[in-house]
């Protein structure tokens, strides 16, 4: 699961996650930071974590609608010419 950071919501696997219930893993989201890449930090969030999985779950099923339609559109035959 991706999660988009909150302004509110500590990182996962940081300590003030912890301190909140976070159950996401700490080392692979090296205590708080995430794995760098050029646009951002990303974070491993555990599908049952009750700080950051309902929000992660949402952005899951936005790109899943995304790929649907860009699926549904790939799928569709060109329409015929005059």
């Amino acid at each position: 699961m991706t999660w988009t950071r909150g302004r509110e919501t500590p990182n996962p696997g940081s300590d003030a996650a912890l301190a909140a219930g976070c159950t996401c893993p700490v080392l692979d989201n090296a205590h708080g930071r995430g794995m760098p890449y050029a646009d951002g930090p990303r974070f491993w969030v555990s599908g049952g974590c009750p700080v950051h999985a309902a929000g992660a779950q949402a952005r899951v099923d936005e790109l899943d609608s995304l790929a649907a339609d860009v699926n549904l559109a790939a799928a569709k035959p060109p329409e015929a010419g005059p």
